[in-house]
């Protein structure tokens, strides 16, 4: 929670801004622009030619593919447009293919490091699941550029509700910090070298007694 007010309310520690940023950005948009009108990778990013060459043939024999898909629901797990005002989780597909009736594979681009599994692929999932009913079975995979890691998940609609549980009781924690205006900082083990929050108390990099949370 605490990482949270320092990004969003605080302002002490912004989200990840900068060359960075900005790197990650224009990659995104260059595989959207060459699965969209076929346009080639920028001289600077011809590294990721194949990787945009190897989604083009994917696509071509999808049933359908949607680039930067938006999805939203509302606290009640109900889809909803992503502007709606009453939106409560909502994110962005990378690519996804519509492989097969019933199926789905969203494929993200990741330009940063790896630090195992997250939450994403499975919010991925579920907010698609629900906006296309008909969709089973959700894969997902994550493709970590810079250190060569594919990461795959695989999604069911009969369970996606139980592996969806974490991502709510995190949400649930957020808004119930944000309204008790009480943001506790935990340690873990992101603290020793990755986290962005550098005056919270067990931040690593600033605090050497916590190198080896």
């Amino acid at each position: 929670a605490y990482k949270f007010w320092s990004e969003k309310i605080g302002k002490t520690a912004p989200r990840e801004t900068g060359v960075a940023a900005a790197w990650g950005s224009d990659v995104h948009t260059a595989f959207e622009n060459h699965g969209k009108h076929g346009t080639p990778m920028p001289g600077n990013m011809v590294q990721y030619q194949k990787y945009a060459d190897k989604i083009a043939l994917a696509a071509s024999v999808s049933l359908r593919t949607e680039y930067e898909e938006k999805f939203a629901i509302r606290r009640v797990n109900t889809p909803c447009d992503f502007e709606d005002p009453d939106y409560y989780g909502r994110c962005i597909t990378d690519v996804t293919f519509y492989t097969a009736p019933g199926r789905a594979l969203v494929l993200d681009h990741k330009t940063g490091k790896y630090y195992g599994k997250t939450l994403q692929a499975v919010t991925n999932a579920h907010l698609l699941m629900l906006h296309h009913p008909d969709i089973h079975t959700v894969n997902t995979v994550f493709t970590y550029y810079k250190p060569g890691v594919v990461d795959r998940s695989e999604f069911k609609r009969d369970t996606i509700v139980a592996a969806f549980a974490p991502v709510q009781q995190n949400i649930d924690m957020l808004e119930r910090a944000v309204q008790s205006h009480h943001f506790p900082a935990r340690p873990n083990g992101l603290c020793r070298n990755h986290c962005s929050a550098y005056d919270c108390p067990h931040n690593g990099r600033t605090r050497p007694q916590f190198q080896d949370c």
